[in-house]
Parts: structure tokens; sequence; C-alpha cells
């Protein structure tokens, strides 16, 4: 057992916390109060961002809606895809028509929300004096779906010694931008609306960076709240987002934007479907689907990136986890403990954010892989158990009605089969009952409904993601060691 922990530590802890070794520079980037008397750059009125070429968007057809959801599960009966085409209300064109228009109106009322506050402050102030010696001039990078929206310059290096540096090179101006429309493509197929939601033309996104903290504090008003991307404010209604970029958080912006965005794709599905104004979707469904789509690792504080507070009795910091980032291999992110597992019910009833940021990294992890499995093992009962959701039905009733009627008729299997079977083990003996439970309890089906899944979902779903399981794992790959050299003696 000694040998198996120290395995397990050496995976993930001891190389996190060489704390004798020569300290690395963590400071790449620093606030803009800097010392550095560098040439100040001419002032100039900000760059506006050109409009891109609107595509030709037109509504989709039957058969084309039809043929990717053959795509995405194949091998059912056309009479299959015509079901599930019902139930997400696509049956015919005219639904089509009709559910493409929402999103037309959607694009429509974002273009006449124009700018919000936070980004007309975001203006004013670009165009100060002492904002242009900082910064230099405000300008622009286009995308397919996006704008970005950055000060010429940013500070790199420790405050006495700092030197201005283009901040399109130094942060990475073009990966935000692609990771942002690669989120954006992701979460519109995830939910089968890449054919209807159009982030492009005059109802693009806006991403705005932030390097500020006196400007980031003006948009970020009030107290910040832990959640997974704290380092971002999204304008849902103007398809705005403000990314604050500091020493600490520099290297997860485009996971942070792509989450982000991500989130907000799924909101404006939602108002498609419940034609209301706000998104209906559980918080659960917005924080796991983003989370695997960003490919974030951690949940993004202001003051750096967060999973376990501590980890073999030691502070997890902003180094550690960049450290633990460089590691190849899977294992990139701290496991959870079983102990600490949030309970299913938990999850899917939140409607806020836990306070603390290890409780945040929880539940994004929880979340994610609850959903992970979720879509891996029905693609369309999700898509159906998604339309519900969005619509404002629970989970549960989602669960059961959407996701598992689909499911058990697709396998051939309905309320009148359960039925009968419930009627034969009647027939039988008090001893073969008991004998048949038993096995059932080995072998139960976890998406047989919604009970089935509370009760199991943390041995399922959850276990895999805790240092017991790892610890497990390595077990049964060191026994399998063992029989394999006996078997070559």
């Amino acid at each position: 057992m000694k040998t198996l922990l120290k395995i397990l530590f050496v995976l993930i802890a001891l190389l996190m916390y060489n704390s004798s070794a020569v300290a690395e520079d963590e400071a790449d980037l620093i606030p803009e109060d800097s010392t550095n008397n560098s040439e100040v750059v001419e002032t100039e009125e900000i760059e506006e961002a050109e409009e891109t070429t609107q595509k030709k968007f037109t509504v989709p057809s039957l058969k084309e809606i039809g043929m990717i959801l053959k795509n995405k599960q194949s091998g059912l009966k056309n009479k299959d895809y015509l079901d599930c085409l019902k139930l997400l209300k696509l049956g015919d064109q005219n639904e089509i028509k009709d559910f493409y228009s929402r999103f037309r109106a959607i694009d429509k009322s974002v273009n006449t929300a124009g700018t919000s506050s936070s980004a007309d402050r975001y203006i004013k102030e670009s165009k100060t004096a002492t904002f242009k010696k900082k910064h230099g001039k405000i300008k622009t990078e286009k995308g397919e779906h996006f704008v970005v929206v950055y000060p010429e310059f940013i500070s790199v290096g420790k405050k006495k010694s700092s030197q201005r540096k283009q901040t399109d090179e130094t942060v990475g101006i073009n990966n935000i931008l692609s990771k942002a429309d690669d989120a954006f493509g992701s979460a519109a197929k995830l939910v089968l609306i890449d054919n209807f939601i159009n982030w492009a033309g005059k109802v693009q996104g806006k991403i705005f960076i932030v390097t500020d903290e006196n400007l980031w504090r003006m948009i970020r008003t009030g107290t910040a709240k832990a959640r997974p991307d704290q380092m971002v404010v999204t304008k849902n209604k103007n398809r705005e987002f403000f990314l604050y970029i500091n020493p600490e958080t520099f290297d997860s912006a485009p996971e942070a934007v792509a989450f982000a965005v991500s989130q907000l794709v799924f909101k404006e599905y939602s108002r498609a479907v419940s034609r209301k104004s706000e998104s209906k979707f559980p918080l659960f469904f917005l924080t796991g689907n983003a989370f695997n789509i960003s490919g974030l690792d951690s949940v993004i504080l202001e003051d750096g990136p967060k999973q376990l507070d501590k980890w073999s009795g030691k502070e997890i910091t902003t180094k550690s986890i960049r450290e633990l980032r460089k590691r190849s291999g899977e294992l990139n992110q701290l496991p959870l403990s079983k102990k600490d597992l949030l309970e299913l019910g938990k999850i899917v009833m939140a409607s806020s954010y836990p306070k603390h940021g290890e409780d945040v990294y929880y539940y994004a992890m929880q979340s994610s892989a609850l959903l992970k499995y979720l879509e891996e093992n029905g693609q369309l009962p999700f898509l159906v158990m998604a339309r519900k959701l969005a619509k404002g039905e629970s989970f549960n009733k989602a669960f059961d009605n959407g996701y598992v009627n689909l499911r058990d008729k697709f396998s051939g299997k309905d309320k009148k089969d359960r039925g009968k079977k419930r009627d034969k083990k009647d027939r039988k003996s008090k001893k073969d009952r008991k004998e048949e439970k038993e096995k059932e309890k080995d072998a139960k089906d976890t998406l047989s409904g919604y009970k089935e899944l509370d009760s199991q979902a943390e041995e399922v779903i959850f276990f895999p993601l805790t240092k017991e399981y790892l610890k497990g794992e390595m077990m049964d790959k060191k026994k399998e060691s063992k029989s394999t050299k006996r078997r070559r003696r």
C-alpha cells in the first residue's frame, strides 16, 4: 500500500511542490501601474470593427435535420428518427421555419439592444489620455462569430522592471478568438441548433479584453461571486463578454471565454424553445456542458485557477496548477475525495454556485461527468431531455419522460412490457424472486429511471473522479503486471 501511495503522489503531487528549487518567474504579466517610461503611443480614435460579410443563412430542410440526427446516432429505424424530430418540435417544415424565426427574433433583439453600459464605459475610458498613455489605442480582431476588442499594449514582467509589449502577441488574441469560435460551434451542435443560431454579420459576439484593474471594477460591479468563469462578465442580451486578464489569469483566458460563450449559446437555445426572455436551463446543464466544451481544467477566479484547497497536506496555488498543466497524459486535474462528493439531487436542483472555489470545482466536475455520461449513452434521448430542460421542466421529469422513454422505445421496451415482466415474476417462487432481486441489485440499469440514476450516480458516474478510484485502478494494474510476469516465466 505504501508503494501505491508513493506512485500516486509522484504522479500528482511531488513534482508540483519543489519548493527548494529555484522558483520560476510567475509574474509574466503585471497590473498596469507600471513604472516603465517607454514612449507614449500617439493618441488615435478607437478603431471600429468592420462587419464581417453576412453568410447566406437559410431555413434548413426536414431532410437536412434528419441527416444530422442519423449522424448523431446511427442504426435506428427511419420511424425512430421521425419520432425524435416530432419530440423536438421539428417534425415538419412549418415547425422548422417557426423555430428558425425564433432565433432571428433573438438576433433582432441583440441588434436593437446595441452596446451595453459596460461597453460604453470601456470605450469612454479607452479614450482618456491616462488610458492611452498606459495601453495605447484600442484594436480589434475579427473572426467568424466574434470581434475581439483589446488594448494595444500590456505590461509584462515584474513591477519595477516591467516592459510594454504588444497585447495580441503576449495574450494570444487569435487563440482566444479561435477558442470562442470552436465553443460556439460545439455548443450549437450539441443541442442541434447549428443550422438555426447565427452569430455573424451585424450580430456577432464581442469580446472585450480588460487589463486595467480599475476598469474591471467598473465593469464587474459589486463583490465577485465564486463561479467557474469569474474572470468573465457576460452581457447576455448584448452578446458581450468582458475578459479580465492579470498575471494569474492570462493563461486561462481562452478556456474561460469558451466556457462563457458555450453557456450563452445554450441560454439563447432555451429562449428560443421557451419563448421567454430568460433561459430556463438548470445551472448544472449550463455548467457541465460548458465545462466539457471549453476544456477548462479548473475554476478560474480573479486571483487565478482553483481546484482543491490542499493536496497531500500542501496548499494548491496558481503555480501548482500551472505545473500540473505541463504534465503529459490525462491526469491534469486533481481528483476529488469520495467523502466530499455532492449528491445528485443537490447538483441538479442548485440555482446558484457554492460560495467557495473548491466547492465550485466539485460542482463543475460532477456536472460535467453527469452530462457526458448521459450524452454518450444516448445522443438522441439527450437531445429530447435537453429540449424539455430548456422549456423549464425539472430534471427528474425531463429525464424520465424524455431521456428514458425515448431510450426504452429505441430498445423495444415500453410500460406494457415492464408490466408483463412483473406478472411473470409474481408466478415465480419466493426463493427465485429473491435470487433474481439480488442479481438485479448487482446489475441495475442506471438509466432506467431517475430513482435508479439517483441511487447509483455516485458509484457509476462520480466515483471515477476520485482519488480512491485512482488507487483502485493502480492496484489493478499492479496485479495485472504481476500476473503477466508470472505467465512469462
